[in-house]
């Protein structure tokens, strides 16, 4: 059988409610890689810019495991993010981008499988932490 752990309910004022806060349906990004922070103090903004990525695709990637992560957040040494790599077009031909998909209320790991055309089994080991 196919079943993931059970989530808990949004409650009716969750800002994650879909009728609350526009969140698109399935998202596209490319590869990624970690990041170590070389030097205290840099923040995810400076890493952007230097990563030649956008800064909020930082964000998105760590927000679940640093609380409170915003784009001028100042960072220790030695933390490692999760950032997108960059891939030049010779070789984005033979990799296929990650695709992340925003369950929305009732979604089941059954239906979101067969959006993707993915045995159910495989979608929720991919996705267990």
């Amino acid at each position: 059988e196919c079943s993931a752990p059970p989530a808990e309910p949004l409650p009716p004022t969750s800002p994650e409610k879909a009728d609350v806060l526009a969140l698109p349906f399935d998202t596209v990004s490319s590869p990624l890689t970690n990041y170590e922070v070389k030097r205290p103090g840099e923040t995810p903004a400076q890493i952007a810019k230097k990563l030649n990525v956008n800064v909020w695709d930082i964000i998105f990637l760590n927000k679940d495991i640093y609380k409170d992560f915003v784009p001028n957040a100042r960072l220790m040494k030695g933390t490692i993010l999760h950032v997108p790599l960059k891939v030049s077009l010779s070789d984005s031909k033979n990799t296929s981008p990650t695709k992340w998909f925003v369950a929305k209320e009732n979604d089941t790991p059954r239906k979101i499988a067969k959006k993707f055309s993915l045995p159910c089994k495989k979608l929720v080991e991919a996705n267990l932490h």
